[in-house]
Order: structure tokens, then sequence, then C-alpha cells
């Protein structure tokens, strides 16, 4: 929130897992990368939405 916006909405909304899971897919596909590190760059950020969402006490 910033002085202008005095509402109690953030500035910024992460997005959702899925969305971001689905933007990492994306970005290596586009870097033409093969099948096996995408699984393996996807598993990496799932665990670690995971881990940040146990750690703020999401879930």
């Amino acid at each position: 929130m910033n002085r202008y916006n005095r509402s109690d909405k953030p500035d910024w909304v992460p997005p959702r897992a899925g969305e971001l899971l689905d933007h990492v897919r994306e970005r290596v596909r586009t870097l033409h990368d093969s099948l096996q590190p995408e699984k393996a760059y996807v598993y990496r950020a799932r665990a670690f939405v995971l881990w940040a969402a146990r750690r703020q006490g999401g879930f």
C-alpha cells in the first residue's frame, strides 16, 4: 500500500501456485529445454511454494 492508495488491498498480489507453475512451464518451453529439466523445475517450484506456505502458516 502506498500513501496515495489508502485501501486495504496490497499493491502486488503474488500469483496462485497453479498459475506460477504454468509460468514456469511456459518459460522453460520458450528456452527450448527438454521434458526432464521442465519436470525438475516444476517440481522445485512446487516444493518452494509448499515450503513458503507452510512457513507462513498457509497449509
